[in-house]
């Protein structure tokens, strides 16, 4: 599993995209798949930020991926207060 922590600052975005090229190096992904994926994870990202740590740059946003031969699994935590369903 491939673990990065930013700032909840959008300009931390780029290294989103400097994390996942690595992911694609390390796993030998096709990288045709690599906008799609990179547009999820961007707006699941900025989601976290915008709305689970409201821009408070002290907070942190965690990106978990783990892959395998057919999967690509996401996991995009922050330390908001969440919401009830």
């Amino acid at each position: 599993m491939n673990i990065l922590e930013i700032n909840s600052d959008k300009s931390k975005l780029c290294e989103v995209e400097k994390f996942l090229g690595y992911i694609f190096d390390e796993n030998n992904i096709d990288k045709k798949y690599y906008n799609r994926v990179l547009l999820c994870i961007s707006e699941a990202v900025i989601n976290s930020i915008e709305h689970g740590n409201k821009n408070d740059i002290n907070k942190i946003a965690t990106i978990k991926v783990n892959c395998d031969l057919y999967h690509i699994n996401v996991e995009v935590k922050d330390e908001g207060e969440g919401f009830d369903l």
